[in-house]
């Protein structure tokens, strides 16, 4: 079992807490209904994620194996084999669609919502896959589109407007990320073909550039909150981004957004402590 839940990675079920953000943060979290919604989001994103992340295993089965630290991953290794992924990927891929149609069918949602962008997702990941992955900037910008479709299809399930500020935090987060990701990969093992298309200095500037939008387009979305004190988050989150340049500078570092936050015990500590206080000043 261990070797299928290594495979589907769940812990990478984490991100889907990005569908949540905007019920979150109008608000509206205690209600039944949203979070009913918010919840099969996350799990319809998590089956479609975890049959992605699958299917780009198979793709890269060959080229893992010679990979020092890839080659460990279940498929590559020859732990499970490349049948019972497929099946897998059916199973996965099936359990999307019922969610899609439970939604759609059982809690009314709007079919823009609960299809289209699951599928947009599904789709450029797919090219991903299948080759987008060596184009230089389009990786990274289909690694960012995956954060940003979860956080406004969170909006759209739960009939919840989601601000520009809000959407532009997000995608500067995940260019922050992606660049992280990227530069370390670089330093570490350039085995990766896009690799060669970038340099350690494009990676440096561009990740500092990134964490300072985030923390300008969280400044100016925290402005926008009609709560009394929420402006005074932003120092919390200008601290949760120096962690994680920290983490990532660290030559052990593998740079993956998952495994730093996981890692890392003062981040986890850090942002537990901005949640209570969001929480707080959004909820009572």
């Amino acid at each position: 079992m261990k070797k299928y839940i290594r495979l589907i990675r769940l812990k990478h079920w984490i991100k889907n807490f990005l569908i949540m953000l905007p019920a979150v943060f109008s608000g509206r979290l205690t209600e039944g209904r949203i979070l009913l919604c918010a919840f099969t989001g996350m799990l319809c994103f998590g089956t479609a994620s975890s049959a992605i992340y699958v299917f780009n295993d198979l793709c890269d089965a060959e080229n893992d194996r010679r990979h020092p630290e890839k080659c460990k991953r279940p498929i590559a290794s020859g732990e499970v084999k490349e049948k019972a992924a497929g099946v897998l990927i059916v199973g996965l891929s099936a359990v999307t669609f019922g969610m899609m149609a439970v939604q759609f069918l059982i809690l009314d949602m709007p079919v823009i919502g609960c299809v289209l962008f699951p599928l947009l997702y599904i789709a450029l990941n797919t090219a991903y896959s299948k080759g987008l992955k060596n184009v230089p900037l389009a990786d990274l910008a289909i690694l960012v589109s995956g954060f940003v479709i979860r956080t406004i299809y969170g909006g759209v399930i739960c009939g919840i407007e989601v601000s520009s500020w809000l959407s532009l935090t997000v995608m500067s987060g995940a260019f922050f990320c992606a660049f992280g990701k990227r530069r370390n990969e670089l330093r570490r093992n350039p085995s990766r073909k896009v690799l060669k298309y970038y340099t350690a200095e494009f990676l440096d500037k561009n990740l500092y550039v990134s964490m300072t939008m985030t923390i300008i387009f969280y400044s100016l979305w925290a402005i926008n909150v009609a709560k009394k004190y929420f402006i005074w988050t932003v120092p919390a989150v200008f601290l949760i981004c120096l962690r994680y340049c920290m983490d990532i500078e660290r030559s052990e570092s593998g740079g993956d957004p998952v495994e730093v936050l996981l890692g890392d015990k003062a981040l986890l500590i850090m942002l537990t402590a901005y949640a209570c206080a969001a929480g707080a000043l959004l909820y009572f």
